[in-house]
């Protein structure tokens, strides 16, 4: 035999409801009584029944009653609870006629199969029951009597409520959509929740494109100076020179991507999830008790609920309505008088909830393109920056054997040659000449110096002052590190050294991190033109 039932029509229903009478050979007058009041239940006209019930009579006289039964009398008592429990109302007269064909047939509500509805919203729905003696609500519960929650007099449950919570459970459904979101539904939203939630889609973007303009700059601080220090102090390199623009600007990137996108997501997600389940907790709210102190109601019927403790989803007992309890009666009406326009479709509301709440992967996906696309335009700037220095990036070899001059207003010079630096050598009028050169860590760099003879002879020919001065042999000098990365996220030249240098006498400087440093020739007031020679030395041993 099969482990579930199909449904039969009215029709078919009733015939096999006049086989079974017809079982013993004749319909006495109970039992055309009995189908009398059946056919008026399931709504089959008076001579249309008449038909059925003859049709089965003459088949007992054939002696082929057998073959024609398609159900048995635990299907059938079933199959009539369903239909008469359709319409959400089972009455006195319908209790009556179920007991009457329970007695005439015999059954057993412990032998009900799973019934092959193919209806996920088939319900059973009955009429609320009222207590005998205050008329309040009464729950229904799988058991033959009940106390009252307003008054404790015990009432009768009709045997047939009973046997339509059996037939219930046979119905072959899935569980309802709600019990998918259910701790959800049962949480309150908190009063940050409330406010983010009635943020405008447009004031949410707005605050993330402050805050991105904000890290944006500040980030250079809280990122890259770190990494200017891990770069000195680890590798003995100079950051600006050494670090990738690309790596520079997509760490960046994934940085502002963590610190804003992430959080921002889960944010949007949070107002979103809000929004829409706000009208969906109103719309779902049970009713308040119809008494002080009794149980809370259905939204749909109004029967008193069976609400077992930390539950938040309660099936109605009557009407099969899904009803969120626990929720706060202030809250409620505070989100009532707030909220319009309450999803009543529940299917709709709990996809229009998985919609809103289910897209965070999708949009820190969205938002981690666009970021790769900021990245991108980043690396673009820093590497036009950085390539359009004057000074030649450490990969190219022409690093290690020139000098080169500030801003690029003379062409460079090779090391350990002399060199005439005058004047022309000073952009913007200064009064010094800054020549740079590379230099990895633990070398040295040497500069010697000595005056222009030639350039000062022609001076104390033209100036009379000066033609009973001698040479000048000493001029200051100083010392710089090109690039050092601050903690106010801008690269400066930092003084090493300054000092008096003595013409003909070597200085020699070390290097303490691979990268550009530069001397800076300040010239004497009286000669403007000296000579200069700079080498490289290697590290002591």
């Amino acid at each position: 035999m099969n482990d579930s039932l199909t449904l039969l029509t009215a029709e078919e229903l009733f015939f096999q409801i006049s086989l079974k009478c017809c079982a013993d050979g004749k319909i006495v007058s109970e039992e055309f009584a009995l189908l009398r009041k059946i056919a008026a239940l399931l709504k089959l006209d008076a001579a249309a029944a008449n038909l059925i019930a003859n049709r089965a009579a003459a088949l007992y006289k054939k002696g082929e009653l057998q073959n024609s039964v398609k159900a048995d009398a635990d299907s059938i008592y079933q199959q009539l609870l369903l239909n008469l429990c359709e319409d959400g109302v089972l009455d006195a007269e319908e209790d009556k006629v179920l007991q009457e064909l329970k007695r005439i047939i015999g059954c057993n509500v412990a032998n009900f199969k799973k019934v092959a509805s193919g209806d996920d919203s088939k319900k059973i729905r009955l009429k609320p029951l009222l207590c005998s003696n205050c008329k309040g609500l009464l729950p229904l519960e799988k058991k033959e009597w009940v106390t009252c929650p307003y008054c404790g007099k015990k009432n009768n449950i009709p045997v047939s409520y009973i046997d339509a919570i059996t037939v219930r459970a046979t119905l072959d459904r899935r569980k309802s959509a709600l019990y998918e979101i259910k701790d959800a539904l049962g949480h309150i939203p908190t009063a940050f929740e409330s406010g983010l939630a009635f943020l405008s889609d447009y004031m949410v973007f707005i605050l993330f494109g402050l805050f991105f303009v904000f890290f944006q700059h500040y980030l250079n601080v809280l990122l890259f100076y770190p990494i200017s220090i891990y770069f000195a102090k680890y590798r003995l390199q100079s950051f600006y020179e050494h670090a990738s623009p690309f790596m520079l600007a997509f760490l960046k990137a994934a940085f502002l991507y963590m610190l804003l996108s992430i959080p921002f997501a889960f944010l949007y997600r949070i107002k979103r999830k809000v929004a829409v389940l706000g009208p969906l907790q109103v719309s779902l709210a049970a009713g308040a008790p119809s008494f002080p102190g009794g149980p809370a109601t259905c939204n749909n019927c109004g029967a008193a609920l069976s609400v077992g403790k930390d539950m938040h989803i309660v099936s109605c007992s009557y009407c099969e309505t899904d009803n969120l309890v626990g929720m706060p009666e202030k809250w409620l009406q505070g989100a009532r008088s707030r909220l319009t326009g309450t999803e009543k479709n529940l299917q709709k509301a709990v996809r229009n909830y998985k919609s809103e709440t289910g897209l965070l992967k999708e949009t820190l996906f969205c938002l981690a393109v666009l970021f790769a696309v900021y990245g991108a335009i980043l690396s673009y700037f820093y590497y036009s920056e950085k390539t359009s220095h004057f000074l030649p990036p450490p990969g190219d070899e022409k690093h290690r054997q020139m000098v080169f001059i500030d801003r690029a207003v003379k062409p460079p010079f090779p090391m350990g040659e002399w060199q005439t630096i005058n004047r022309g050598y000073a952009p913007a009028s200064r009064d010094y000449a800054d020549l740079f050169l590379y230099l990895t860590a633990g070398e040295k760099a040497e500069l010697i110096w000595k005056p222009d003879e030639e350039f000062y002879r022609k001076q104390q020919q033209e100036i009379w002052f000066l033609r009973d001065k001698a040479i000048p042999e000493l001029m200051q000098v100083k010392f710089f590190r090109t690039f050092l990365y601050t903690p106010q996220a801008k690269n400066i030249m930092r003084e090493l050294e300054s000092f008096e240098a003595m013409a003909d006498k070597p200085f020699s400087f070390t290097a303490m991190v691979s990268g550009y440093y530069n001397f800076r020739i300040i010239f004497i007031e009286d000669l403007p033109s000296v000579q200069v020679k700079i080498d490289r030395l290697l590290s002591d041993p």
